[in-house]
């Protein structure tokens, strides 16, 4: 258990997830591959859940239809064997939830297609 998370809880797919502050609020998943040690986050929010990946994927279109990197990016891996296994279990994650968003760091068409989502709910 790493300093300051409550508890491993499961999280299918996932081998190892951490519950941050012991109330599933936010659980930390491990993502590895592009940084040693990369975690995303399964955040609970008032309108349902949102895995946050970090920079395990770039665009969606990596876990969704499993399209690694250009293999030039190479020299910012850290693991090419880690990042195409962390693609995997966010392509199985996408496909065991496809009402949770997944929201790559640099993918402004998640983010933008999550802000619309958000605001539509809102009514605005």
């Amino acid at each position: 258990m790493e300093p300051g998370c409550k508890e491993e809880v499961q999280v299918p797919v996932f081998e190892r997830a951490y519950d941050l502050f012991g109330d599933g609020s936010i659980v930390l998943v491990e993502l590895p591959g592009h940084a040693a040690g990369q975690m995303g986050a399964l955040v609970q929010t008032p309108q349902g859940p949102v895995l946050l990946a970090a920079d395990a994927a770039w665009h969606r279109d990596n876990f969704r239809k499993m399209q690694a990197p250009s293999p030039l990016v190479k020299v910012f891996i850290h693991s090419w064997p880690d990042l195409i296994a962390s693609l995997e279990k966010l392509h199985a994650f996408y496909t065991g939830n496809p009402d949770t968003p997944i929201i790559p760091t640099h993918c402004g068409d998640s983010i933008a297609d999550y802000l619309s989502q958000q605001e539509k709910q809102a009514g605005i």
